[in-house]
């Protein structure tokens, strides 16, 4: 595993990128699935860099694919090699799709820093009063009342040697995770619950709004794409309260 940890900026001066590397000494124990590989990984039991060795991915999509980086509403770089990192919490980097994987950087955590990776539009959002998970969120609606984001998580399962000779190895494994949050206009969020009568919960102030939406629209809210139709109805309706 590459002991450098690369970090990227955006060079407002010449539209670029700096870049800048530094050993990972304390950094990497910033990074908790390498923090992981230093403490349980002694029998080489799994490689990050050979996903033959574990199930699932750390990765959104384990594969670079293209996209570009802007800074506010400014595109800073087109074209560019972007993968995101859900573990890690990183969006990966490199100028080419063709270049080496240990070349990659990581883009900067900033609010003001954004990628779309193919047809996917990633924010970064810290911690606030109303959000105790921060990082970075794909944007399923940006709407001038109310916006929809979706946070990947990945749970990972340490390997596990079997226990008798009847049975086998089970490998680190990655699970996929994803939840909902709305935001409001105001910069409020709120985390969407698993449950449909839970979520509908979450609109207390338009709740009997939304449950007539969803029954005359035929929509069942725990499914994404109407989840989508749900938040673009409301903000059509200008609701920047929920």
């Amino acid at each position: 595993m590459n002991k450098i940890i690369f970090v990227l900026v955006v060079s407002l001066a010449f539209g670029s990128f700096t870049l800048f590397s530094q050993n990972l000494g304390t950094q990497r124990k910033l990074n908790q699935f390498t923090e992981y590989l230093d403490r349980h990984n002694e029998n080489d039991i799994y490689d990050i860099d050979d996903p033959s060795t574990y199930n699932g991915s750390p990765f959104s999509n384990p594969s670079y694919s293209f996209g570009n980086v802007y800074r506010d509403d400014e595109l800073i770089s087109k074209g560019i090699a972007l993968r995101y990192n859900v573990f890690s919490e990183e969006i990966e980097v490199k100028e080419s799709i063709l270049e080496d994987d240990n070349t990659a950087k990581a883009l900067t955590k900033s609010t003001d820093i954004h990628v779309s990776i193919v047809n996917d539009k990633f924010v970064y959002i810290p911690v606030n009063e109303t959000l105790v998970t921060g990082g970075y969120f794909q944007v399923l609606h940006k709407g001038n009342f109310i916006l929809l984001y979706k946070k990947l998580l990945k749970k990972f399962y340490f390997p596990k040697k079997a226990a008798t000779s009847l049975t086998k190895d089970v490998p680190a494994t990655f699970i996929d995770r994803e939840v909902f949050y709305i935001a409001t206009k105001e910069g409020r969020y709120y985390e969407l619950p698993s449950s449909k009568s839970k979520k509908i919960k979450v609109f207390e102030k338009n709740k009997e709004l939304v449950k007539n939406y969803l029954k005359e629209k035929d929509l069942d809210i725990n499914k994404e794409k109407d989840l989508i139709r749900l938040i673009i109805y409301l903000d059509n309706l200008e609701v920047s309260e929920l």
